[in-house]
């Protein structure tokens, strides 16, 4: 362990002194070595995703970063190579999936949103292949609130809007309009010990509500009040009698009363509870039995991460023993804390959660309250650590206009919330974030309320944590061949090129016996596409089927869960005020377009469709298909010239330019004709054409560099039969391994962009500011032509696995 816990406890004389006396050495009670040889050859990777901003349209691009770390420590994690991203829709379908690179565990890129998509919420999935073999947490998850952008959508047919799962994973009945649950599971009450009892309501939706509860014995006698706060969780600590039943009553705001019956009281046991208030300590009061004390030694183990932080003996020489911890010598996050007994078996549980806000933390040294319109922004950023010392990480930055692009801190997806709270547990959070944005005051008692709700694995020991094959270094590119023949598959010989003959790589391996394939790239050439060629047996055709698209197994319950039709009061709010600014800003538009005096040409039936035939001889880089909208020869057979094709593109003007782009130096949309540059819209009958696709959203614009930067137009012509045999082919052009890395273009500091360009934009995005040894970096952006209120958002992490996130506001005057 990097941690070293055990030499920074800090107990009372009396523990001392009880230590002291309860070492004595038991071969029984080694448990500490089983704990870490149960996590020996394993490693829990964690995932978070910053996204530019809270909200997008259909045709938008999310910019992001991913952050991939170790679970124990959340230092950046050099296990995995690559980062998966999946956007699932409400019937649990992925829509779209892309993979881009880690680098020492950290992963930059943009995710399209293409016009084909509904409106809607979507579920974000964020993983690599060495979570999904831990069987264990770690995913990022984010419900997403995509907005539909045609104008006969804008009367919102959103199901769900939410930053966070809003959603508690538990499915009431329908018949029933509040749910009640009691925690821990399994464990009961124990006669004379001070016990927490937590306590989950939830109305017929899956929300957690705020109520008041009063508990009381089995003669209706009070014995003490409590309040359910946020998230519908609340807890009360009492010392029950082992004659006596105890039941919660619970007053929901209607007036609604409704009781529930605790756990029986056992006679004997253990118990662990926290005394909430303490900023500085972390303060843990171990109980145990009159029966128990001067007894049998038991171990009280501190887990982070299930991690042993340190061990501690005792033989209870008295009812209680308290310990009190700093907690900046504690890791951040969730802690186990268990009494296990000399069998190895489980006493005591209790999750608590460890935070030392406001001493780390950014600072802007030279913030300004207010800038000038199109003034440049020159911003002096202070990193320091939980000692208050500078330090170097690695962080991302976004700038948005709040009035523009609505902000909620409480519903967004935070590193703090994920890499410390959520991707520790097995159910939803409702608004997670919550629990790390100000006022902080009772916020560490709510957190481990929350946490008394987590049904944890109690058969801990007698289980080895086993991660699976590690997966190797480096960036795989693997497939198949199959041949309608009957004929063996392996010892093929199959040759790769990546790039071109002149500035490429030839590498050349062999098929196994199932004919599959495997090559390994070099960094270098990630970004290039790829030929494959089949040198198998003359007169035989083979058909190349390239194996990349990697996709976890989605749970279809949880995902409908999620995502099923709500109407959370903030989430609403927050959406109606997108909503009503994406159709002020969308008039707005159709006006600028009016005045530029588009030519219409009405052709009925010209909706865009979502996909290509398979046998399509389309030889886009992005796959065929891979496009924001596809014609095809219903549509196609309308047109008198391919120059009306211009009137039927989404965002685009008369001149072939995107309507984004009009009034800057981008390049017009790029034409191709089978993949070929050099031809004019008036070269081409449209009766030659088998299909044309339109790519718009950098997730496809990508791929072909600069000169596709301003949209890309491909035309593919018609070519012969399309036998069923055409799919048999051996030799095949690929797309690249990763999307090229498109660098976030911000307005240039001397040409600031028009109003109308800002509208539903991020200002500035910025997925690579590293502070120095020093903690501190300087960031540049233009300011925006548009008053109002401003968001800085920085997010990142250190090289010691310090996770940090901090807004700053600024008016725009």
């Amino acid at each position: 362990m990097a941690f070293g816990f055990q030499k920074y406890m800090f107990l009372s004389l009396l523990l001392f002194s009880l230590q002291s006396r309860s070492q004595e050495s038991s071969p029984k009670m080694d448990v500490l070595a089983d704990v870490k040889e149960r996590g020996t050859g394993s490693f829990q990777e964690k995932v978070h995703i910053h996204f530019d901003r809270q909200f997008y349209a259909v045709g938008d691009t999310a910019w992001f970063k991913g952050y991939i770390v170790y679970g124990e420590e959340n230092i950046p994690s050099d296990k995995s190579s690559v980062l998966h991203i999946d956007l699932i829709d409400a019937t649990a379908k992925v829509r779209k999936n892309i993979s881009v690179p880690i680098h020492v565990g950290f992963a930059r890129g943009y995710f399209s949103f293409p016009d084909s998509l509904e409106g809607g919420s979507y579920l974000i999935r964020g993983y690599t292949e060495n979570i999904i073999d831990s069987k264990r947490s770690g995913f990022f998850k984010k419900i997403l609130m995509l907005i539909d952008k045609s104008p006969e959508k804008d009367q919102l047919t959103i199901k769900k809007i939410s930053g966070e799962e809003g959603r508690q994973f538990f499915l009431p009945a329908k018949d029933t309009k509040y749910n009640i649950e009691t925690f821990p599971k399994g464990q009961g009450l124990v006669d004379g010990l001070a016990n927490t009892v937590g306590i989950k309501v939830i109305d017929d939706k899956g929300f957690g509500i705020r109520a008041k509860g009063r508990l009381v014995d089995q003669s209706d006698r009070l014995i003490d009040t409590f309040s359910i706060m946020h998230s519908g969780i609340g807890s009360i600590t009492f010392t029950p009698k082992f004659s006596s039943t105890y039941s919660a009553e619970i007053t929901f705001s209607d007036s609604t009363k409704k009781k529930i019956d605790l756990q029986d009281v056992r006679k004997n046991g253990y118990s662990i509870w926290v005394r909430d208030g303490h900023a500085d300590t972390l303060s843990i009061v171990l109980e145990a039995s009159n029966a128990y004390i001067n007894g049998n030694e038991i171990i009280f183990l501190p887990l982070s991460e299930e991690g042993p932080l340190f061990e501690f003996k005792t033989r209870f020489p008295d009812r209680q023993i308290n310990l009190d911890i700093p907690r900046y010598k504690l890791p951040n996050g969730i802690l186990n804390l268990m009494i296990i007994n000399e069998k190895k078996e489980l006493e005591a549980e209790r999750l608590v959660f460890n935070w030392v806000p406001g001493v780390s933390g950014i600072e802007i040294l030279n913030r300004k309250k207010s800038y000038k319109k199109k003034s440049l922004i020159e911003l002096e950023v202070q990193v320091r650590d939980k000692f208050g010392k500078p330090v170097p990480g690695s962080f991302s930055v976004s700038v948005n206009h709040s009035d523009n692009l609505p902000f909620d801190e409480v519903q967004e997806t935070s590193i703090l919330s994920d890499l410390l709270l959520t991707a520790n547990l097995d159910f939803p959070v409702q608004k997670p974030n919550y629990y790390f944005t100000a006022p902080l005051l009772g916020k560490d008692k709510e957190l481990n309320e929350l946490l008394l709700t987590h049904r944890n694995d109690r058969s801990f020991f007698g289980k080895k944590l086993v991660n699976g094959p590690e997966h190797p270094k480096g960036f795989e590119f693997n497939g198949r061949i199959v041949s309608k023949s009957k004929t063996n598959l392996g010892g093929i010989k199959i040759t790769l090129l990546i790039g071109s003959l002149t500035h490429g790589l030839l590498i050349d391996t062999l098929t196994d016996d199932k004919g599959r394939f495997v090559f390994m790239l070099p960094d270098s050439l990630i970004y290039e596409p790829m030929r494959i060629d089949v040198n198998g047996r003359s007169n035989i055709e083979y058909q190349i089927i390239p194996d990349n698209n990697f996709v976890a197994t989605i749970d279809e319950r949880y995902v409908k869960s999620l995502l099923s039709p709500t109407s959370d009061p903030s989430d609403v709010a927050l959406l109606q005020k997108y909503m009503a600014i994406s159709a002020d800003n969308r008039s707005k538009k159709l006006i600028q377009n009016r005045s530029i005096g588009l030519a219409e040409v009405k052709i009925s039936g010209n909706r865009s469709l979502n996909k290509l035939p398979k046998n399509s001889h389309s030889v886009n880089l992005n796959g065929p298909g891979g496009a924001d909208q596809i014609f095809t020869g219903e549509i196609l057979s309308k047109l008198t010239s391919m120059g009306q094709i211009y009137s039927l593109l989404t965002g685009v003007d008369p001149y072939g330019n995107l309507w984004s782009n009009v009034g800057t130096n981008n390049p017009k949309v790029l034409l191709l004709v089978d993949g070929t540059e050099g031809f004019s819209l008036g070269d081409i009958n449209p009766g030659d054409v088998e299909s044309v696709e339109f790519m718009k959203s950098a997730g496809y614009i990508g791929t072909y560099g600069i000169k596709g930067s301003g949209g890309v137009l491909l035309i593919t012509t018609k070519r012969g039969s399309n036998s069923g045999d055409a799919a048999l082919k051996n030799s095949v052009s690929l797309p690249p391994l990763f999307q090229k890395q498109v660098v976030f273009t911000a307005p240039k500091f001397n040409d600031a962009p028009s109003a109308q360009q800002e509208l539903g934009k991020t200002l500035y995005w910025n997925p690579d500011l590293i502070t120095d040894v020093n903690g501190r970096v300087t960031l540049k952006f233009l300011n925006s032509t548009q008053p109002g209120a401003y968001s800085i958002i920085f997010e990142g992490i250190t090289s010691t696995g310090e996770v940090f996130r901090k807004t700053f506001t600024y008016q725009v005057e």
